[in-house]
């Protein structure tokens, strides 16, 4: 499943670890397997992008669909409690969003990719990340509240809330958490020499 979402031009995953140790918080180089094996894996972080639709689209086809925006839509999974209510959904969500928005080209030219529109040379906008979350799942709606996410629209048939969020690197950036966030290096070759794999 790994590799198929990886693979899907409409996803994007990222698996949420435990911080660094104290003794490691100086690297800037992660080696696979040093820090992110099994024990240290505590849930994950989506993408879903699709196409953006107004309410006054109705109606509206041809070219000018292929420059219409996408929506990203984001999940997010800390399954054992032992891990909850500790920052890292939070945090995890700040380095995940701040990926989407540096790196969106190349996920917009991925999307394109998978779609008629093949290889366009126009850029896709995000229109806007959104959540969907159960109305009484109150930690995970304050959670994307305190991440500047405003409610759309009234409380769903499915008993669902709309969080939507537009764009803003800055805003991102100034939001409590993100302080200690750093951009590192990954390292996912193995070496024969050294017996690691």
């Amino acid at each position: 499943m790994q590799q198929s979402w990886r693979q899907d031009h409409d996803k994007l995953t990222f698996i949420i670890c435990l911080p660094l140790p104290e003794s490691a918080r100086q690297l800037s180089n992660i080696r696979a397997g040093e820090f992110d094996g099994p024990e240290q894996m505590i849930g994950d972080v989506n993408l879903f992008l699709s196409e953006f639709e107004s309410d006054d689209d109705e109606g509206s086809k041809g070219n000018e669909e292929i420059f219409r925006g996408l929506v990203g839509e984001l999940e997010i999974m800390i399954p054992s409690p032992s891990h909850q209510r500790k920052g890292y959904a939070r945090t995890a969500l700040q380095i995940f969003i701040h990926y989407i928005l540096t790196h969106w080209r190349k996920l917009a030219a991925e999307y394109a990719g998978g779609t008629d529109e093949g290889t366009a040379k126009h850029v896709r906008k995000l229109e806007y990340l959104r959540v969907k979350i159960g109305e009484t799942n109150v930690a995970s709606v304050k959670l994307f509240e305190g991440l500047e996410f405003e409610q759309h629209g009234a409380v769903s048939y499915f008993k669902e809330v709309e969080l939507r969020w537009k764009p803003d690197v800055q805003q991102l950036q100034a939001g409590k958490g993100y302080e200690t966030a750093r951009d590192m290096t990954y390292d996912d070759e193995c070496s024969e020499a050294d017996g690691s794999g």
